[in-house]
């Protein structure tokens, strides 16, 4: 889990700016059973040891989650999170690093209960609305909570309360939908106790909040942060950045569409000996087997160069669905090697498609090695099965 797990999600908008007079508003979020929410975090972040740069990262985090039930006026949300990261500033993939389970409660002021040994989301009871209406200028606090890792022991996590102070800024209307606005701001001076390494936590965090008001949810967001950790060795850790964020009602894809894609995939493969295309229940895994590399090589061959550029003429059609590449090998070899070599793979893999018009935030990958063979290793028939690249389109989050 990376320092500052927050939000994000590049985009565009005409924007016509509202009166910031008008009349007072409710605001509360809409507990109803079966919403979705994809969220899509974008951060920039720069790291510090003792004043000297030491790191920069580009980072995405992806959540998903569901509201399932809904108990004395707390809806129960469960789903998952998803960290990924790039080479900064390069037109590029994310490599999936981990996932994370989340399950939680909140009621419809934005107030979370959550489970000691759920880490996710990080920062919690943010926003959290009063109970009364309010009218542009309107400011308000409420107590928030973020956890952070440890610095040198990873798996130490700190948690943290503060108050969050928060101004109601007025209304918006983004490309013909109103968006109300606020101004979302807090400071942390915090001292862990019983802490192995951190001795002190101070920084701040500054937002705008954008809020669907016809959808009462989140719709998107920008912040800057900059948290400095004391350590206990008299050295000091300064994590800094930038970070957007954009959170989307979704719903799965029909089984008409999903047959209409794996139609449009299966006239773009046809009579190419080694790819094949499997319906499952959560998405559509289009397998290129082991023909787009020589062996043991990473680069992909010039002659499939064009049947990948036609695979992602059908990907661009359909924009609201995700996909994430993976690399696999036979278990001929170190284990680490084949790691290393799945994960090349998938990455040359994701980073073409962006290259032919795929979205970076649409697209990651991963390398499993020969963790995940689909044939026996014990002929070189299914050895050959095994070494595999795969997109998969994710047609149910």
């Amino acid at each position: 889990m990376e320092k500052k797990m927050k939000k994000i999600g590049m985009f565009i908008f005409l924007i016509v700016f509202i009166s910031t007079f008008g009349y007072p508003e409710e605001f509360k979020f809409l507990n109803q059973i079966g919403r979705k929410y994809r969220i899509k975090n974008l951060i920039r972040q720069d790291v510090y040891l003792n004043g000297v740069l030491n790191r920069s990262i580009e980072a995405m985090n992806k959540s998903l989650l569901e509201l399932v039930s809904i108990s004395n006026q707390y809806g129960f949300y469960n789903g998952k999170y998803e960290y990924f990261e790039k080479n900064i500033n390069l037109n590029e993939s994310f490599k999936l690093e981990n996932t994370y389970k989340s399950q939680f409660y909140q009621d419809d002021r934005g107030r979370m209960i959550i489970e000691p040994d759920i880490l996710m989301p990080v920062l919690r009871n943010v926003p959290t609305f009063p109970t009364n209406d309010l009218k542009p200028g309107d400011s308000w606090k409420a107590e928030g909570e973020e956890l952070h890792e440890g610095i040198l022991e990873r798996n130490h996590i700190t948690r943290m309360r503060f108050p969050v102070n928060y101004v109601y800024l007025g209304n918006e209307s983004i490309n013909n939908v109103l968006y109300a606005r606020f101004s979302i701001n807090y400071h942390i001076i915090h001292y862990p106790k019983n802490d192995p390494d951190i001795l002190s936590i101070t920084g701040f965090a500054h937002s705008t909040y954008y809020w669907d008001i016809s959808n009462r949810c989140p719709a998107f967001y920008d912040e800057e942060y900059s948290f400095l950790y004391n350590l206990k060795s008299g050295e000091n850790v300064l994590y800094t950045g930038q970070s957007e964020g954009k959170c989307e009602l979704v719903s799965d894809v029909t089984n008409e569409q999903k047959q209409q894609i794996i139609s449009e995939m299966s006239n773009k493969i046809k009579n190419t000996q080694g790819l094949s295309i499997k319906d499952v229940a959560d998405g559509i895994i289009l397998n290129l087997g082991n023909i787009l590399f020589d062996f043991n090589k990473y680069s992909l061959k010039k002659e499939f160069e064009n049947k990948l550029s036609s695979i992602a003429e059908v990907l661009r059609k359909y924009p609201q669905i995700d996909m994430v590449v993976s690399g696999h090998t036979d278990n001929i070899g170190n284990d680490n090697y084949n790691q290393v070599l799945s994960e090349n793979r998938a990455k040359t893999v994701a980073d073409y498609l962006i290259k032919n018009g795929i979205n970076p935030t649409r697209i990651s990958y991963i390398g499993y090695g020969s963790k995940k063979p689909i044939a026996s290793n014990e002929t070189e028939e299914g050895r050959s099965q095994n070494r595999r690249v795969e997109i998969k389109l994710i047609t149910k989050e």
